[in-house]
């Protein structure tokens, strides 16, 4: 019984390993946050006919631009 090893245990928050999987999640909901805040932010533009009538969501394609054209 005298000779038995003394195991030393190191509280968990000085171990490495508990704090990476609590930043895991915890970044996942900070870039949550951030593109929640950017998308309020910078809503999506929309064509507007008139003052009241919107026509939808604005569409780029770079070499097409007859239809842009023809809506003028």
């Amino acid at each position: 019984m005298k000779n038995e090893p003394i195991e030393i245990t190191i509280a968990w928050y000085r171990q490495f390993w508990p704090w990476f999987l609590i930043a895991l999640p915890t970044a996942a909901v900070l870039a949550g946050i951030l593109t929640l805040f950017i998308a309020a932010k910078n809503p999506d533009l929309l064509i507007q006919r008139s003052e009241d009538e919107r026509i939808g969501p604005v569409i780029f394609e770079p070499g097409n631009n007859d239809r842009a054209n023809q809506i003028k």
